[in-house]
């Protein structure tokens, strides 16, 4: 099975895509800077993570995520958090 990591699901522009992933099963890990919102709920395993802008924050959790769950892509949806994660790359 297919295991991803999905950014921003608490976003109602997420919501979609979200159902789409879980109708495919496809085994999404949600995350959100927030817990407000549906994809809290629709995701099997959720994670808040801190904002883009906590650079070491942020990639610690996302590399506690990642060493928990072993996704095999990750699919971010804001761009300053495209951003980061692609400097971390490894």
């Amino acid at each position: 099975m297919i295991s991803i990591i999905r950014s921003a699901v608490n976003s109602l522009a997420s919501l979609g895509f979200l159902n789409f992933l879980l109708d495919n099963d496809i085994k999404v890990i949600g995350v959100d800077v927030t817990d407000e919102g549906l994809g809290k709920i629709i995701s099997p395993k959720y994670f808040k993570v801190p904002f883009a802008n906590q650079e070491k924050e942020t990639i610690a959790a996302y590399t506690t995520i990642i060493e928990n769950e072993s996704p095999q892509w990750i699919i971010s949806g804001p761009e300053n958090e495209i951003s980061l994660l692609a400097k971390h790359g490894e």
